[in-house]
């Protein structure tokens, strides 16, 4: 007489850890452990296949391609397609701050391969990019940039939906890692959310994050803490998020040292050289991870005021906090959030 066999359906959280586009993802699901393995595999096949077709340090990368066919007219998959339209609709919005055509600025202050190989020895540069190609010219308050720019040429993509082709101008090639591992994350998070009907979960990409429901059976929300930019192994707040995201951008991970100086990833088109506002860090949290990590990026760029002025007119249900390099810590959003989504947070309210 065979026994009697009892299965335990109950659902538990589930977690993995994935390295992928040169940063940690993780993942945390809440389903029965028997369904996990698939689920994980689902996200491991999904960021080899972003990283294959969007990385800049791989030489068979769809974006690598594209880059090589500079002035020509180039076919592109739909998933580039998709991702290109999001970048000119935020290039758009935040009047050219966001741009991809950045990959010849990134290159030459030194940032020629991924970032872990860079190491901290010194890279001499041929040359600094001059801002021939940036922005002809922008609304936005450029006093605080080298003053040794000048005025130069706008540079655009032509992109045809329709063809599913896009022209580079000759000068410049693309660097999509401002927008490509948040959008990434939002449509796997969406994956399992709406098509496999996983209710509660987690995925962050290196801080560029989407969690829903809860994270316990009793209510409990995420908890995410907020780097210390200044102290980096200890957080100096928490935020307490049930349904949303979550992106940080900083000046201060991602340097490296040259015969100019340190640099750093985040560039300001209109110079083409690494930003030197006054804001070093900026966490942004919202119902969008890809909207976060753009205004994140944006707010480093322009700095505190011009930031936070164009992140009020163009967002709603947004908050940010912000670190500037006198180590002075600011918060924008609404006064109820504190305490309640950013918890033990100690920062002076910002306004208009």
């Amino acid at each position: 007489m065979a026994a009697n066999l009892t299965l335990d359906t109950r659902e538990t959280l589930q977690s993995a850890a994935i390295y992928a586009l040169n940063t940690d993802i993780e993942i945390m699901l809440w389903c029965e452990k028997e369904k996990f393995p698939p689920l994980e595999l689902l996200a491991q096949i999904w960021f080899e296949r972003i990283e294959k077709q969007f990385s800049r340090f791989r030489t068979d990368s769809e974006l690598t391609y594209i880059n090589t066919s500079k002035g020509k007219q180039t076919s592109i998959s739909d998933l580039m397609l998709e991702v290109l339209l999001l970048a000119e609709k935020y290039q758009q919005m935040t009047h050219g701050i966001f741009n991809p055509l950045i990959l010849n600025a990134l290159e030459s202050t030194g940032y020629d391969t991924s970032f872990e190989k860079l190491g901290n020895k010194n890279r001499d540069l041929v040359k600094l990019p001059q801002s021939e190609y940036s922005m002809a010219s922008s609304s936005l308050d450029q006093s605080n940039h080298c003053a040794s720019s000048s005025p130069g040429i706008t540079l655009t993509i032509t992109l045809d939906p329709t063809a599913h082709s896009l022209q580079l101008p000759a000068e410049a090639e693309i660097d999509l890692g401002g927008i490509v591992k948040s959008w990434a994350v939002k449509r796997l998070a969406q994956k399992y959310k709406h098509e496999l009907k996983i209710k509660r979960g987690f995925v962050n990409a290196g801080g560029d994050l989407y969690a829903w429901g809860n994270s316990s059976e009793t209510g409990e929300p995420w908890l995410i803490g907020v780097e210390d930019p200044w102290q980096p192994s200890q957080d100096i707040g928490i935020i307490a998020l049930e349904t949303g995201s979550v992106a940080t951008s900083s000046k201060l991970g991602r340097q490296w040292l040259t015969a100019q100086g340190p640099m750093h990833h985040l560039i300001d088109p209109r110079t083409m050289r690494p930003s030197i506002s006054d804001t070093v860090q900026c966490t942004i949290t919202g119902p969008d991870v890809i909207e976060c990590e753009i205004w994140t990026k944006v707010i480093c760029i322009l700095g505190l005021n011009k930031g936070l002025e164009l992140f009020a007119q163009n967002t709603s249900g947004y908050e940010a906090l912000l670190f500037t390099k006198n180590k002075e810590t600011y918060f924008y959003g609404e006064k109820s959030s504190l305490g309640k989504l950013w918890r033990d947070l100690k920062a002076p309210y910002f306004n208009f």
